[in-house]
């Protein structure tokens, strides 16, 4: 089980082997599904600060077709790409 704080958007990668958790409007984790439970291999930290927009409401998360981009779109006027390569 994974525990989240807050209402996460969750999506798969193409492959169904990874998953990517996006909480509070600004992290995404991103776990690996076959060991989801040693947690995540990845942390992206304060993307809302990074793209300007502090306090961003995030509204989905999906990975690109390739798998190598995480796409979040928002409550506003932002969408951010993340190279999760």
């Amino acid at each position: 089980m994974v525990a989240i704080g807050t209402t996460p958007c969750v999506a798969f990668d193409p492959h169904g082997l990874i998953f990517a958790i996006a909480t509070d409007g600004s992290t995404i984790r991103l776990y690996d599904s076959t060991n989801f439970d040693k947690g995540p291999f990845e942390v992206f930290r304060n993307l809302d600060v990074a793209a300007g927009r502090p306090n961003l409401q995030w509204t989905s998360v999906t990975f690109s077709p390739n798998g190598a981009y995480i796409l979040i779109t928002t409550d506003q006027d932002v969408v951010l790409v993340v190279d999760g390569a």
